[in-house]
């Protein structure tokens, strides 16, 4: 059965390929993005199919007025997918107090927000799902991308806190817990990850197989969702033992095998 599917962040990454992936499997898609001539290149490829919404989500004034007008613009949404998310790479005290409320604003604030209105309109409807992007970068320390660490461990405590509340009243909405790992997107693209450019690139996956592996137990049900190989490797090593999780940031993220072992500081990628 066709279902109605909304996606912040669709005009890149892991957003575009959600939006690829849904619509071939049948479904109508209604992107939200701030990139107005792709939006509209999207129409035209997807007539049928696809929707856009313009919107810059760090400039919306009143959120639950937001979805309330989408709501009635649009129609009932089944899924509405929380994707949209930046990141700023560098070591914390060098990275401006702006770009840090930016990245914490919208991979976080923004994503909560439209979370708290879709509850209330999905269980006076009765039915719907709500998927929260996170990252393995929100269970495992993540250094120099530490605004983009916090804001995705903030996504991970609030929707896993979220999903127990809404198990207690017994709510018909269903949200879940998304954390790829390393996935080749634009938004690793657009920063300067030194070194760790080069681990990155071996140990990254494709965006298309990750939203595949995602779309597959969306549909299952599962409250939890970890796509990538590299990130559920990593979720268990850390699990298993902190001290070789943070070694093997260490070795990621070094430039010879002085810092590697420890011998020579690391304050930069």
């Amino acid at each position: 059965m066709s279902k109605t599917i909304a996606i912040t962040g669709a005009c890149s990454g892991l957003g575009l390929e959600f939006v690829k992936q849904y619509i071939a499997l049948g479904n109508k898609v209604i992107a939200i993005d701030m990139n107005g001539g792709e939006l509209v290149r999207l129409e035209q490829e997807y007539p049928d199919n696809f929707k856009g919404k313009k919107a810059d989500l760090l400039a919306i004034e009143d959120y639950s007025e937001f979805i309330t007008s989408f709501l009635a613009e649009f129609g009932p949404i089944d899924l509405f997918i929380n994707n949209a998310g930046i990141v700023k790479v560098g070591a914390f005290d060098s990275v401006d107090e702006a770009d840090f409320d930016r990245v914490m604003k919208l991979n976080f604030s923004v994503m909560a927000k439209f979370t708290h209105y879709l509850i209330g309109h999905m269980e006076e409807r009765g039915s719907g799902s709500i998927m929260n992007v996170a990252s393995v970068a929100g269970h495992v320390p993540c250094p120099f991308t530490a605004s983009y660490s916090a804001s995705k461990f903030a996504i991970v405590g609030l929707t896993k806190s979220l999903q127990i509340e809404l198990e207690y009243r017994k709510s018909p909405v269903q949200l879940q817990l998304v954390s790829p790992g390393f996935v080749k997107t634009s938004l690793h693209k657009n920063q300067d990850l030194g070194v760790f450019a080069a681990g990155f690139e071996k140990m990254a996956e494709s965006a298309s197989k990750c939203v595949s592996e995602v779309i597959k137990k969306q549909e299952k049900g599962d409250d939890f969702i970890a796509p990538t190989l590299n990130g559920t490797l990593m979720l268990k090593i850390d699990w298993l033992s902190p001290k070789i999780s943070k070694f093997m940031s260490r070795v990621i993220s070094s430039k010879n095998y002085k810092q590697m072992l420890g011998l020579e500081k690391i304050d930069k990628l």
